[in-house]
C-alpha cells in the first residue's frame, strides 16, 4: 500500500538513510506523480542534500498540490533562500507565515531572507531590515526565546539604524549563549554606530578571545589601530586575520596599505599581490555540481558518520534534542565487553531478569511441530540460546561484543556465532533463511526499528516468527514513536509505533503482552513481549 511505503520512507528519512528514503519517494511518485507527501518530502530531502536548485521545482509542485499547507511554502522558501533567490524566498515564506502565523521556524527564515535580500529588488535595504525586525520579534512572541533569534534581531535592528535597540538584543543573545564570537562582533558594530570606541574594542577583544581564529574580529581590531595611527600594531593584527583566513582579500589589502605608510614598499607589494591572489581564488571556477544521487550519498555519510552519531547520542543524553536512531555500536561494544564476565550473575540474581524464558515460552506455544532454523539477535552470553536449542534445527547467534560472543561459545549450544551488527547479519544471510528470529532485550538500544523490521521480513521464510522485547512507553513521552531515556540511555517504544511497523512490513501479531523484564532500583521495568508472524 502507498501509505505503508510512505511510512517506511519517512522512517528512513528521519534516521538519515537518505538514499533509501529517496528510492521510496521515487517509487511512490512513479505510481502517482501527484502524491503530495512524497513530492514534499523528496523536495525536503534534496534541500538537506545541498541541492536547493533541484529542490525548488519539486517544492513548487508541492505548493500547487497543497496550496494551503504552510510546510510546503516554508520548505520552498528555505530552498529558494539556499539557492540565493531571496525575492522568491521572501514571497514563499510570507505565504507560509499567513497560513501559520505563530510558526517560529518560518518567522525566523522569513527574517533571514529579508536580511539577505539585495536593495536592487525594488525594496530599499532599510525596508528589508524593518521587515526582518518584525519577523524576529514575532518569532520571539511565538515563544522562540533563543540566542539565535535575539542575535538575528540585533543584526536586523543594526541594519535598520537602531543601534541602541540592537545592543539590547545582542546582549540578550549573549545572556543565553555567552561564547559566540559573531554576536560579540555585531555588538562591536552596534557600539561603533554610536561612536563608542571603548566598547567597540572591548567587544572585539572578547570575540577573538572566544574564537582565536575569528578573522573578522582581528581585521576590525587592526582597522581600529590603523585609524588611531598605531601602524605596527595594526600590521600585526592584520597578519593575525590573514593567519585565521588566508583566502580573505581584505586583510591582505589593508596590510599592504599599512606597510606603504611604514615605507616598506617591498613587503607592501607582496601583501597587495597576495590580496589579488586571494580575490582571484574567490572568483575561481567552482567544481561541478554533484548529481542529486551524489549529494544524497554525501549527506548520508555525514549524518551516519560514527563520530557524528556518538556526538548526537551524547547531546541527547543531556539536552532536549531529537533522539538519535540508535545507541552507537562502539559504545555498546565497549559497555558489554566490560560487562561480559558478570553479565549472567548480575541479570539473574540482582535484576530478576526472565526475558529469555518468556520468549522461549511464547515461541513454544505458537511454533509448528518441527524444529526451526533460528537466529538469536544480540545473543549476548547465550541465555536465550540455551532455551531455544531444543526447538532449533540450526541455531546461530550474533552480537556486537566479542567478549559476549566468547561467553556464548562456552555454552556449546550455537552452531554459528558471529561478532557484528544484527541488521547487517540478517541482510547478509541468504534470503528467507530462517524460521525464527529472537531479540531478547536487544532492541532497547535501538529507537528506529524500521531497518530491523525490514531486515527481519527479508530473513524470515513465509510463516516465520520474530520474537522480541522492547521497553514499554507507559508515560506517553514517546508520542507515536520512541524516546531515549536520559538516565538509562535505553529507548522506550510506543505500542502504536511497534504495531504500525509490524503492519507496514507485512507481519501479523501473534502475541503483544506487557511484562516485567527486570527490576531496577527496586522498581519493575515494564516491557512489551511481541511475537510477529510473517505472512504465508
Amino acid at each position: 500500500m502507498a501509505s505503508d511505503l510512505l511510512q517506511i520512507a519517512l522512517e528512513h528519512h528521519r534516521a538519515g538513510r537518505f538514499r533509501q528514503a529517496h528510492e521510496l519517494y521515487v517509487r511512490l511518485l512513479r505510481t502517482n506523480p501527484d502524491h503530495p507527501e512524497a513530492t514534499l518530502w523528496s523536495g525536503v530531502l534534496a534541500v538537506q542534500a545541498g541541492r536547493a536548485d533541484a529542490a525548488i521545482p519539486i517544492l513548487e509542485k508541492a505548493t500547487r498540490l497543497t496550496p494551503d499547507d504552510p510546510a510546503a511554502w516554508h520548505n520552498l522558501g528555505q530552498a529558494a533562500l539556499a539557492a540565493g533567490r531571496t525575492t522568491e524566498a521572501i514571497a514563499a515564506l510570507e505565504r507560509a507565515v499567513k497560513l501559520a502565523p505563530d510558526r517560529a521556524e518560518t518567522l525566523i527564515a522569513w527574517g533571514i531572507a529579508h536580511l539577505s535580500a539585495p536593495a536592487v529588488d525594488g525594496t530599499g535595504r532599510a525596508a528589508h531590515a524593518q521587515a526582518a525586525v518584525f519577523a524576529f520579534r514575532q518569532a520571539l512572541a511565538a515563544g522562540q526565546d533563543s540566542a539565535e533569534v535575539h542575535h538575528h534581531l540585533g543584526v536586523a535592528l543594526l541594519a535598520a539604524g537602531d543601534a541602541g535597540a540592537a545592543i539590547g538584543a545582542l546582549v540578550a543573545s549573549l545572556e543565553r549563549k555567552a561564547n559566540d564570537a559573531g554576536t560579540f562582533y555585531h555588538l562591536a558594530m552596534a557600539h561603533r554606530a554610536r561612536d563608542d570606541s571603548a566598547n567597540v574594542r572591548k567587544a572585539l577583544l572578547k570575540a577573538v578571545e572566544v574564537d582565536p581564529e575569528f578573522a573578522r574580529g582581528w581585521h576590525a581590531l587592526g582597522t581600529l589601530d590603523y585609524q588611531a595611527g598605531n601602524l605596527e600594531i595594526a600590521a600585526s593584527l592584520f597578519r593575525r586575520a590573514i593567519g585565521a583566513d588566508p583566502s580573505w582579500p581584505a586583510p591582505h589589502r589593508d596590510l599592504g596599505r599599512v606597510l606603504d605608510e611604514l615605507r616598506r614598499p617591498t613587503e607592501a607589494r607582496l601583501a597587495y599581490g597576495q590580496a589579488v591572489q586571494a580575490a582571484r581564488g574567490q572568483t575561481r571556477e567552482r567544481p561541478a555540481t554533484p548529481t542529486l544521487d551524489q549529494a544524497l550519498d554525501a549527506a548520508e555519510r555525514r549524518y551516519t558518520d560514527p563520530k557524528t552519531m556518538e556526538l548526537h547520542h551524547a547531546l541527547s543524553a543531556h539536552l532536549d534534542v531529537l533522539a538519535p536512531a540508535k545507541v552507537p555500536d562502539q559504545l555498546l561494544t565497549n559497555l558489554y565487553d566490560k560487562y561480559a564476565a558478570n553479565f549472567d550473575e548480575h541479570l539473574r540474581n540482582k535484576l530478576g531478569y526472565a526475558v529469555p524464558e518468556l520468549i522461549a515460552e511464547a515461541v513454544a506455544a505458537t511454533r509448528p511441530g518441527r524444529l526451526l532454523d533460528t537466529l538469536d539477535l544480540g545473543c549476548g552470553t547465550g541465555l536465550c540460546g540455551a532455551l531455544l536449542r531444543p526447538m532449533a534445527a540450526t541455531l546461530a547467534g550474533v552480537d556486537l561484543s566479542p567478549a559476549m560472543i566468547e561467553k556464548a561459545r562456552e555454552r556449546g549450544v550455537y552452531d554459528v556465532l558471529e561478532t557484528g551488527d544484527l541488521v547487517a547479519m540478517m541482510r547478509a544471510a541468504p534470503r528467507e533463511a530462517f524460521d525464527l528470529l529472537t531479540a531478547a532485550d536487544v532492541l532497547i538500544y535501538t529507537g528506529d526499528l524500521s531497518p530491523v523490521f525490514d531486515a527481519a521480513a527479508g530473513a524470515l521464510r513465509p510463516g516465520g516468527m520474530f520474537a522480541f522485547t522492547v521497553e514499554a512507553d507507559q508515560t506517553g513521552v514517546a508520542g507515536d514513536r520512541y524516546h531515549l531515556q536520559r538516565k538509562t540511555l535505553r529507548y522506550t517504544h510506543a505500542e502504536t509505533y511497534v504495531r504500525r511497523l509490524a503492519q507496514i512490513h507485512g507481519f501479523s501479531i501473534e502475541t503483544f503482552e506487557t511484562i516485567v523484564s527486570r527490576t531496577e532500583n527496586e522498581k519493575p521495568v515494564e516491557s512489551y513481549l511481541v511475537l510477529l508472524r510473517k505472512a504465508e
